[in-house]
């Protein structure tokens, strides 16, 4: 029904919509390469009929037409494989490297300027006087000296032999072995005697007895160069030193004294092991002389 006053017929109602049409199915993609053929595009559903056109209603309120319902949403299609990748061309060579074009030769250098001339030197200023020197200043005391200390006793002077002068040759041996010429040769620096001869264990041994010899090399001093022949200075065998394994002490000296006890300068003197205990350890000869002259 019209509105009271207004103007003609109002819109009529709003017609409804077709139908939509189902999507077709998706068409499988061909391998890679050639574009595999696009599937067939579904039959596009009929468009719904248009409603007639409503009379224009009495100027005033408008009124809406239903809204026709929205068609069903067709199903999408599967999705077809993708195709195989193609292979990769072979890379073209690269063409050859230009050759360099030459070096433009070098400019010539300009030549330089005259050097101005230099200015004359201005004259040196007059020299300030020297200040006067200041006073100097008195010197300090000296401390006073301290005192000395007192003087250390002088030891007592050893006693001076009669007129003679002794030295000892020594001789070593760390395990007492039956051997000639022990440690090393020992020559004489001057004219002497033979005063003793000493022998000494750490270790007695354990069975056996210990004994030894000094050799002494002698020669012609006038003979050029200088040669000498050792022989033993006792001569008497039971004269030579002694320690038995089973004796009363380490140290021992010779039972008599040398039968050869003279020598000169330039002699060799030199000591043999004629027997050696079992496990006797820390043999020392000691050949005590007197020099009588150089």
């Amino acid at each position: 029904m019209a509105e009271a006053g207004g103007g003609g017929g109002g819109p009529g109602p709003q017609g409804t919509t077709g139908i939509q049409g189902s999507t077709g199915v998706q068409g499988a993609t061909g391998a890679q390469g050639a574009t595999g053929v696009a599937g067939a595009t579904g039959v596009q559903g009929a468009a719904g009929t248009t409603g007639t056109a409503g009379t224009t209603g009495v100027q005033g309120l408008t009124s809406v037409g239903a809204q026709g319902t929205t068609g069903l949403q067709g199903t999408t299609g599967s999705q077809g494989q993708t195709g195989l990748q193609g292979t990769t061309g072979v890379v073209g060579v690269t063409g050859l490297q230009g050759e360099t074009g030459l070096q433009g030769a070098t400019g010539i250098q300009g030549v330089t300027g005259l050097r101005g001339e230099t200015g004359i030197l201005g004259p040196t200023g007059i020299q300030g006087a020297t200040g006067a020197q200041g006073v100097t200043g008195l010197p300090g005391q000296t401390g006073l000296q301290g005192e000395t200390g007192l003087q250390g006793a002088t030891g007592i002077q050893g006693v001076t032999g009669a007129g003679v002068a002794l030295d000892t040759l020594v001789w070593n041996q760390a395990s007492a072995v039956i051997s000639s010429g022990v440690d090393n040769f020992l020559p004489a620096s001057r004219f002497g005697t033979v005063v003793d001869v000493l022998m000494s264990l750490d270790e007695d041994g354990s069975a056996g007895t210990t004994t030894v010899d000094v050799n002494r090399g002698t020669g012609t001093l006038s003979t050029t160069p200088y040669q000498v022949t050792f022989g033993t200075i006792f001569t008497t065998q039971g004269n030579r030193p002694m320690i038995g394994s089973t004796g009363g002490g380490n140290k021992q000296r010779n039972t008599a004294a040398p039968d050869i006890t003279a020598f000169k300068k330039g002699d060799v003197f030199a000591v043999d092991v004629d027997e050696a205990a079992t496990a006797a350890l820390g043999l020392r000869v000691e050949v005590v002389v007197q020099y009588t002259g150089t």
